[in-house]
C-alpha cells in the first residue's frame, strides 16, 4: 500500500509499511508550521478503513524497551502498542505447569477478545524460562507479543517492578497511562469463564 493510498500524502511522512489487516505505522507530521513532530499511528481495519491517531503510550519503550518480540518479527514497542486500551503483562514459564494450564484459557480468551476489539487487550511475554529454547517452544503456543529473551535484566526489573511473587501472573495495565488497573488479571480472566465483557467491566 502506498502513501497516497493510506491517505497520507498530505503532510505526512510513512515511517513503516502498512499491511492489510491490523499492522500500524509510526508517521509524524511534516508541516513547517508546525512547533514539533506528533507521533501518530495507522491503522488499517478489517473493512479496509484507514484510522490515523496519536500516539500516547510513549511510556511503553521506556518500561519494556525500544523493541518487542512478535510473531511478524521484531516491532517497535510504541508503535506496535500504539493504540491498545490495554496492556497485559504475562509473566510466565514453560517449566510452571500452572502456566502450562492457563496459557491455553488465556489465549482463547485473547483471541476471542481480539475479534470484538482488536484494540482492546494486547499482552506481552516476560518469560521466566532457562534458556532460548525453552522459551521459543513456549512462546509458539501464545498469540501475543514477548519481551525479547535475551533481555533478562528487563524481565527481572518488571517482575519487580509490579511485585511479581509467583507465576503464572497477569498484570492489566491502562495504555494510555501505564497504570495498574488490575494486580490480578488471572483470576478475572479465570472466573470471566470465556464472557469476555465480565473481564471488561473491571477493566
Amino acid at each position: 500500500m502506498t502513501v497516497q493510498e493510506a491517505g497520507l500524502s498530505n503532510g505526512h511522512m510513512l515511517h513503516a509499511q502498512v499491511s492489510e489487516g491490523t499492522t500500524m505505522a509510526s508517521t509524524s507530521t511534516a508541516s513547517a508550521s508546525s512547533a514539533g513532530s506528533a507521533n501518530k499511528v495507522v491503522t488499517i481495519g478489517k473493512d479496509g478503513g484507514i484510522v490515523v491517531s496519536e500516539v500516547s503510550n510513549t511510556w511503553a519503550a521506556s518500561l519494556f524497551g525500544s523493541s518487542l518480540t512478535t510473531k511478524g518479527g521484531n516491532k517497535n514497542t510504541t508503535t506496535f502498542l500504539a493504540g491498545k486500551k490495554r496492556i497485559g503483562l504475562y509473566f510466565s514459564a514453560h517449566w510452571c505447569p500452572p502456566c502450562r494450564s492457563f496459557t491455553p484459557m488465556l489465549a482463547e480468551f485473547y483471541q476471542t477478545l481480539k475479534d470484538e476489539d482488536p484494540n482492546a487487550l494486547e499482552i506481552i511475554f516476560v518469560s521466566s524460562d532457562r534458556d532460548p529454547g525453552s522459551f521459543s517452544e513456549y512462546y509458539d503456543e501464545m498469540p501475543w507479543a514477548a519481551l525479547p529473551f535475551s533481555d533478562r535484566g528487563a524481565a527481572q526489573s518488571l517482575g519487580q517492578r509490579f511485585g511479581v511473587r509467583g507465576i503464572p501472573a497477569l498484570i492489566i495495565l491502562d495504555g494510555d497511562s501505564g497504570n495498574i488497573i488490575d494486580q490480578d488479571g488471572r483470576s478475572t480472566v479465570m472466573n470471566s469463564r470465556g464472557i469476555t465483557s465480565r473481564a471488561l467491566a473491571k477493566w
